[in-house]
């Protein structure tokens, strides 16, 4: 997983052009779903065509082509998902390896309804993390917590970050430093950071609400750090200026699995120097 930086009003030419008519497109959706909720209408009616588009320019223009959550690149044959970080008609986290509906009240979650067409709300996803296998509906929060079911009481996603305390690492924050929540090891491993004996809270919520210890996932993390490190070796035979070169793609998170591969390509340096000391 890694931050995206991704700022709107630094659009410009066309990007800036489809911007703004999505921006318009998608308003009138949401006063539409919040009038829908509030007419009693179950479950509230979704125009799914206008996060497909989103999710399209998302992909190519701020993901790189990638999956927000475990970093694999996303294929022409598997286009992959629109995937609301918080869920937008159902609710749900997990409780000894089962899940369970979210209930507020004694009602159960109508799901964050509101935020169905915000562009903070929505990421590329491929259809793993996305699966019954990933995340899906599921949205945990820190301890006693409560889910916010209502668009007056959170409005918008940073006024609901502050209420509810996600669990869940979220790509366009500021202040998100992958590597401080997420420990990549050899052979595509994962794991949580760790601080005084103590694993990382959210790093562990991430790895197991989208399964990112999946099998397969963890064989094409390890080919994406075997593939940087051969580039690294390659460049430092070369020229050992041109090391940094190589690596800049994967610190700028352009690469598929950067994180795993930058980390990876540390510890082998790491480990090669020492042999010499």
């Amino acid at each position: 997983m890694n931050r995206v930086k991704f700022n709107p009003a630094t659009l410009e030419g066309e990007d800036k052009i489809f911007w703004e008519d999505w921006i318009d497109r998608a308003d009138k959706a949401r006063k539409k779903a919040i009038k829908d909720y509030d007419e009693g209408k179950r479950p509230v009616p979704f125009n799914g065509d206008i996060w497909s588009k989103l999710k399209g320019f998302l992909l190519q223009k701020v993901f790189k082509g990638k999956c927000a959550y475990c970093d694999s690149q996303i294929t022409v044959t598997s286009f992959g998902d629109a995937e609301h970080f918080r869920p937008k008609g159902r609710v749900t986290i997990k409780k000894n390896g089962k899940e369970e509906i979210v209930m507020v009240n004694g009602e159960p979650h109508p799901g964050y309804y509101w935020l169905a067409y915000d562009w903070r709300n929505l990421f590329p996803a491929c259809q793993r993390c996305n699966s019954n296998e990933g995340k899906m509906n599921q949205f945990p929060l820190e301890e006693a917590r409560t889910h916010v079911t209502s668009p007056e009481d959170g409005p918008d996603p940073d006024t609901l970050d502050e209420l509810e305390g996600p669990l869940l690492l979220h790509p366009y924050k500021e202040d998100f430093n992958p590597d401080e929540h997420l420990l990549y090891g050899d052979k595509g491993a994962v794991a949580p950071t760790q601080s005084h004996g103590q694993k990382d809270t959210y790093g562990q919520a991430i790895i197991d609400v989208c399964n990112l210890k999946r099998g397969e996932l963890e064989a094409d993390r390890y080919k994406s750090q075997q593939f940087a490190w051969l580039r690294v070796t390659n460049a430092f035979h070369r020229d050992p200026a041109e090391m940094d070169k190589v690596l800049a793609p994967y610190r700028a998170g352009e690469e598929a699995h950067s994180r795993a591969a930058y980390q990876y390509v540390m510890l082998m340096m790491k480990a090669f120097l020492n042999v010499f000391e």
